[in-house]
């Protein structure tokens, strides 16, 4: 008997929600601080969100920059979000990233931001100063 080789490949079915989400400002790193800025926004037609994310390890020296979203997911409340994407870290290509955003209150009181990357780095929790918003689009 012959060995038969085959390739499968399997794709998840994942639908972006349209909205807007900005933000802004510092989380606290021990003994340090991480800084970061984003936009991003999907709405229909687009195949894809359009975004950026800028994100600072001021511990490490760590920099993260995406210009290219592949998901964005704003749920019902309007104060949440994720959003997913391409990056490159310290100007190296060919890692992906994970953002969680809350958006509790105005201007940015108790607003959380989360940073999860391909290389196990992660960061988070709620800013020590700046603004996050969410909108979701009807």
């Amino acid at each position: 008997m012959g060995l038969t080789l085959f390739t499968m490949t399997v794709s998840l079915a994942y639908s972006c929600t349209p909205g807007k989400v900005t933000g802004g400002g510092q989380i606290t790193l021990s003994p340090q601080r991480g800084s970061f800025g984003f936009n991003i926004m999907y709405s229909a037609g687009y195949t894809v969100p359009k975004g950026e994310l800028e994100y600072i390890d001021h511990e490490t020296g760590m920099k993260v920059h995406a210009h290219d979203m592949t998901l964005l997911e704003v749920y019902d409340s309007n104060t949440k979000a994720d959003f997913w994407g391409t990056c490159t870290i310290d100007h190296v290509s060919g890692f992906t990233f994970h953002v969680y955003v809350e958006d509790n209150g105005e201007p940015g009181k108790n607003d959380v931001f989360r940073i999860w990357l391909s290389n196990g780095y992660s960061a988070g929790g709620t800013l020590l100063n700046g603004n996050i918003q969410i909108h979701k689009t009807p």
